[in-house]
């Protein structure tokens, strides 16, 4: 989504053909390596690939979705193709609009309460409306399914603490852009969300001090890189504070947002 911006893209087929090469390249095919261990490259500047006897590229054996005994994986198709529509979706909606203010920064060294924060803006747009901080989403559900993780994240709330104290400027919005529907679902932050994310960080500072790595069970355990060693083992669930939040009328739906230029 960066390149969207940084080249000029002729057509939704060049823009989506261009990151199809380099996602089959980067996540699925072996590289030919020097030994120095870097991609050897052609006379043209692409990345050679190691064949089989046939002629087709090898297939990275650590990949952990391809289906065994099927050529290039099913699953494989399935993910390229989600990408190929994420990218069509974005290119047609955004090539006839002005370019974001800010893409794809970094900010870092941020001081907060004791704590240096560090981060990645997607993208910030600044509009006659006003300043709208966007962030870009894969999820395969959308915030309506889960409120917490728009009206609490704390990613969304570094996002505004960096914009008001580097920028010096109230955001309008922060959104979650949801790519795979093309949905976009607005929050914001206050002092309040400010001083919940300085209790997380002070929580946080505590448990890698006292090297207390408790998990929270989930599909995520499957590609955990921890679940030896430093998870404990100990199962916590976080249902009831959820069940709380909903009681307490802190956690509602997200209303939806629709673009940059209509407010609604």
């Amino acid at each position: 989504l960066k390149l969207f911006y940084d080249r000029d893209f002729k057509s939704a087929d060049s823009f989506v053909n261009y990151w199809k090469r380099y996602w089959w390249i980067e996540n699925v095919f072996v590289k030919q390596r020097d030994s120095n261990g870097k991609a050897v490259k052609d006379d043209e500047g692409k990345e050679v690939l190691i064949k089989d006897e046939n002629g087709k590229p090898l297939l990275n054996p650590e990949i952990a979705w391809f289906s065994a005994g099927k050529p290039y994986g099913g699953e494989a198709y399935g993910y390229a193709n989600l990408g190929s529509s994420i990218l069509k979706k974005f290119y047609e909606r955004h090539k006839s609009k002005p370019k974001p203010e800010i893409y794809e920064k970094p900010f870092r060294k941020l001081e907060f309460r004791g704590h240096l924060l560090r981060g990645v803006w997607d993208r910030i747009d600044i509009t006659e409306k006003g300043r709208f901080i966007t962030d870009y989403k894969t999820d395969k559900k959308s915030p309506e399914e889960n409120t917490f993780l728009i009206h609490r994240h704390p990613q969304f709330t570094i996002y505004s603490l960096a914009n008001r104290l580097i920028f010096g400027e109230e955001e309008k919005n922060i959104l979650f852009y949801h790519l795979r529907t093309g949905r976009l679902f607005k929050t914001r932050r206050s002092e309040k969300d400010y001083d919940y994310l300085s209790k997380l960080l002070n929580k946080a500072q505590g448990i890698i001090e006292r090297k207390d790595y408790t998990p929270f069970y989930g599909v995520h355990c499957n590609t955990c890189k921890f679940r030896e060693g430093a998870c404990t083992r100990i199962s916590i669930s976080t249902g009831a504070k959820l069940q709380e939040m909903v009681q307490e009328g802190k956690a509602q739906n997200p209303e939806e947002w629709f673009d940059w230029s209509e407010e609604r």
